[in-house]
């Protein structure tokens, strides 16, 4: 009874591996329709104040993608990622604008929603249609009689379709085989890049998947080259165009990785990765167009409508950080005047409890001894008030050594003749 539960739920383990895969398919074009359509409207709004509405749903879209893909990758491959927010928050009208841009999970779900409609579509159809003739092959036996199987190897008789069986089964166990290392590529993807909360990765685990994606794309090349060379050896090479679709998102990812792994531009981090994104794009419609037709260069209109944004976003990083910087100083200033004020306090405290105080008690005290002492004890009273005349004094001699170290805020800040004249307004007499 167990082993029977453990066969059924093995199989259907291995049926929503390949449904996930197959699944690709239909979603990669709503998705890279959103995605392409999305930034195409905000590019063209942003210089205007419509680009944030245009950019609060585009993450809204981007957001509803996300939910699907992860709630897809929870219960068909088993995938603990909760589906992320809609929204990214913010206060304001430009704020809420600017919290788009400044969200990860944002950047995250479109990085996954990239890798789906590139290599997930190639995986799902060459899945489908490796799956497909196996299935084909191993049933030959019922239905060679009314299909054309080719003319290098034609199906006939029973006994060359019953041939076809252990062809056609044995394939399609080692393709179900193969869609476990790929579910569990797409359920790591999935559990990174499709969370909800914020929580920083360790970098060594960053340059991990880095390192995995760099070797699915040299993987897939080397595929399509291989399925190229067998087929049509000599004729066009078609392998260019899947291998420029990869080369792109994984040359952003390793641009966001260089930028994080740079301390330097984690002040403007946005920026940066704008403009490696921007030259990504730039160079990717540059080898398009070389591989092409190579007529009219059409790139250079890209290059401007993507450069527009860009400098916009360039001149408004800058911008505020001019007025960033001026604001860290004014802090900066500020924060060392309330220290030296701070300071200053604490030593007039001192002084006056350890010096002018002390001498004040001892003074009353004296005072009080030779109180009671001048009647009995005249000579002893007088030597009293003697020490208190003395201590008199030097209390009086502290005060003014603490008070020539308190200088008026004018004296500090603008000198000397400032200060003197200052003085001199808020005299009762003439000066």
């Amino acid at each position: 009874m167990g082993a029977a539960v453990s066969g059924s739920q093995s199989r259907w383990v291995v049926l929503g591996r390949l449904l996930y895969l197959v699944a690709a398919i239909p979603l990669a074009a709503i998705e890279g329709a959103v995605m392409i359509a999305g930034w195409v409207v905000v590019g063209c709004l942003s210089v205007t104040p419509l680009v944030v509405p245009a950019l609060v749903g585009f993450r809204a879209a981007i957001g509803l993608l996300a939910r699907v893909e992860a709630s897809l990758a929870g219960a068909l491959l088993g995938a603990s990622v909760r589906p992320g927010r809609w929204q990214s928050g913010g206060r304001g009208f430009w704020g809420r604008g600017r919290a788009v841009l400044q969200d990860r999970a944002f950047w995250r779900s479109q990085a996954f929603l990239g890798l789906r409609c590139t290599v997930g579509f190639v995986l799902g159809v060459a899945q489908l249609s490796l799956v497909g003739s196996a299935l084909f092959v191993a049933g030959l036996p019922i239905y060679y009689r009314w299909v054309h199987t080719g003319s290098h190897w034609r199906v006939d008789t029973l006994q060359k379709a019953l041939l076809g069986v252990p062809v056609g089964v044995v394939a399609l166990l080692v393709l179900l085989r193969l869609t476990a290392p790929i579910a569990s590529v797409w359920r790591r993807l999935a559990d990174v890049l499709l969370r909800d909360e914020a929580v920083p990765m360790p970098p060594a685990k960053r340059r991990r998947l880095l390192v995995i994606h760099a070797s699915v794309d040299a993987a897939l090349a080397v595929l399509f080259i291989l399925i190229w060379a067998l087929s049509s050896w000599g004729g066009y090479f078609w392998p260019e165009w899947p291998i420029l679709a990869g080369a792109l998102p994984f040359a952003i990812h390793a641009w966001v990785e260089r930028v994080d792994d740079r301390p330097s531009l984690h002040r403007r981090r946005a920026l940066s990765i704008h403009a490696g994104v921007y030259a990504a794009l730039s160079l990717f419609f540059l080898l398009v167009w070389a591989v092409s037709s190579r007529g009219s260069f059409w790139p250079e209109w890209a290059w401007l409508g993507l450069g527009i944004p860009l400098a916009v976003h360039a001149a408004v990083v800058y911008t505020r950080g001019d007025l960033t910087d001026r604001i860290e100083v004014l802090e900066t200033t500020r924060a060392g005047a309330v220290d030296v004020q701070e300071t200053d306090l604490r030593r007039i405290e001192r002084d006056l409890h350890d010096g002018a105080q002390a001498r004040l008690v001892a003074l009353g005290m004296n005072l009080g001894m030779a109180e009671q002492k001048f009647a009995a004890d005249p000579a002893g009273a007088r030597e009293l008030v003697a020490e208190a005349r003395v201590g008199v004094e030097e209390a009086l001699r502290e005060l003014r050594n603490l008070a020539r170290g308190i200088h008026p805020p004018v004296l500090t800040d603008r000198g000397l003749g400032p200060a003197i004249e200052a003085l001199a307004d808020h005299s009762a007499l003439p000066v």
